[in-house]
C-alpha cells in the first residue's frame, strides 16, 4: 500500500518557495536602507528574518525526507530531474535574456553560462543542492553508523558549532574560525535527519512563543545594530545564528500545522511538486516586474507596501511558468529513467 503523503512537508515547501519570491522582492526594492529607523523599518526586518528560512527549509526538508536513502544506482537517477529542469529552464532564461533583454550571446557564453551556472540568474541553488545530493548517500552512512541519540545530537552540534555559530561569536570582533562556515548546508540535512527521527510531532505551544520572541528580539538588535548601515546586513546569509533559529522553530511550528485532504492539499501539493522550476522561473518575472516597480517608485521606503501583491503575482505566474516546464520535462525524464535502468 502507498504511503500517505504528509501534507505538512508540502505545506513547508509551498512555504519555502513563496519566502524565496518574498526573499528576491527585499533583494530587489532596496531594504536595507542606508539608515533604518522606526516601525516600517522593524516590521520589515521581522518579515526579513522570517522569508530568508526559504533555503533552510529546502535543506530542512532533505534532510527529513532523504536520511533514509542508500547508495544505489536508482539514487543517482533522481539526477536525471535535477540537470534536466536546470537545464530547461536555463534554455528558457536565456531566450528571455536574448529577447526581452536584447543581450549579445554567442555560442561560447551560451555554453558557459550554462555549465558554470549563471544562465538563470537564481542557479547558484543548484550547485548547492547538486553537492548535497551527491554526498547524501554517504552523510546517510554517517548518521545510522551512529548508536544513538546522545551520539546524532553531538553530530548536529559538531555541525552547528563549525557552520553557524562562528556567525554569533564573531559579531563584534572575530573570536572564531570562519573556514567551515560554507558547511551549513550538511548542518541544515542533519537537523532535519534529527527532527524527523526524534521530534515528528513537536507540541505548538512549545515552539510558538520561542519563534516569535525570537524574531521580535533579533529584530530590534538588527534595527539597532545596522541603524546606519543598512547594506551590511547583505552579508547576512543562510549560515548565520539569527537565521538559523528563525528558520528551526519556524520549520518546527509548521509541522504542527494540521493539513487536510482537499483544495487546500492538493494546491500545496502542487506548489510543493513544481517548487524546483517555480524557484528557477521565478527569474523570469522578477526580471519583468521590478524594473518597472523601481522605476515607479524611485524611493525605496514607497516600494515596501508592494511587498505581499508583488510576491503573490510572481508566485502564480512562476507556478504557471514551472508547470509548462514540468509538462516538457516529465516525458523525458520518464524516458530517460527506463532507458538507464534497463527497462
Amino acid at each position: 500500500m502507498e504511503k500517505a503523503r504528509d501534507l505538512r512537508l508540502d505545506l513547508i515547501r509551498s512555504a519555502a518557495i513563496f519566502f524565496v519570491i518574498c526573499v528576491h522582492f527585499y533583494d530587489s526594492s532596496g531594504f536595507p536602507a542606508q539608515t533604518m529607523g522606526g516601525a516600517v523599518d522593524y516590521l520589515m526586518l521581522c518579515g526579513w528574518l522570517i522569508t530568508h528560512s526559504c533555503v533552510p527549509f529546502f535543506l530542512l526538508l532533505s534532510g527529513w525526507l532523504c536520511c533514509k536513502k542508500t547508495l544505489s544506482g536508482a539514487y543517482y537517477l533522481g539526477l536525471i530531474r535535477i540537470v534536466g529542469l536546470y537545464l530547461l529552464c536555463s534554455l528558457a532564461c536565456l531566450a528571455f535574456r536574448a529577447f526581452w533583454l536584447h543581450e549579445e550571446m554567442g555560442l561560447r557564453y551560451v555554453f558557459g553560462s550554462v555549465v558554470n551556472f549563471y544562465a538563470c540568474g537564481y542557479a547558484w541553488y543548484v550547485t548547492l543542492y547538486l553537492g548535497l545530493f551527491l554526498m547524501i548517500p554517504f552523510l546517510n552512512l554517517i548518521w545510522a553508523g551512529l548508536p544513538g541519540k546522545a551520539a546524532k545530537r553531538v553530530l548536529v552540534l559538531t555541525a552547528f558549532a563549525l557552520s553557524i555559530l562562528p556567525s554569533l561569536l564573531n559579531q563584534f570582533i572575530q573570536l572564531y574560525s570562519i573556514w567551515w562556515t560554507r558547511l551549513y548546508p550538511i548542518c541544515y540535512y542533519f537537523v532535519g535527519a534529527y527532527l524527523r527521527e526524534f521530534c515528528p510531532r513537536p507540541k505548538a505551544k512549545k515552539v510558538l512563543l520561542p519563534l516569535v520572541l525570537a524574531v521580535a528580539l533579533f529584530a530590534a538588535f538588527d534595527l539597532f545594530y545596522y541603524r546606519n548601515r543598512g547594506p551590511a546586513m547583505i552579508g547576512v546569509a543562510y549560515e548565520n545564528y539569527q537565521v538559523f533559529t528563525v528558520s528551526v522553530l519556524f520549520f518546527l511550528c509548521l509541522l504542527c500545522v494540521p493539513v487536510s485532504e482537499g483544495g487546500l492539499g492538493r494546491f500545496l501539493s502542487l506548489t510543493s511538486r513544481l517548487s524546483y522550476g517555480m524557484y528557477l522561473l521565478s527569474w523570469l518575472p522578477d526580471n519583468v516586474l521590478y524594473p518597472r516597480l523601481i522605476a515607479a517608485f524611485p524611493e525605496p521606503v514607497t516600494r515596501y507596501v508592494w511587498m505581499l501583491p508583488c510576491s503573490l503575482g510572481v508566485f502564480f505566474v512562476s507556478l504557471i511558468l514551472s508547470q509548462l516546464a514540468q509538462a516538457i520535462h516529465t516525458p523525458i525524464e520518464a524516458a530517460l529513467r527506463k532507458r538507464l535502468a534497463g527497462r
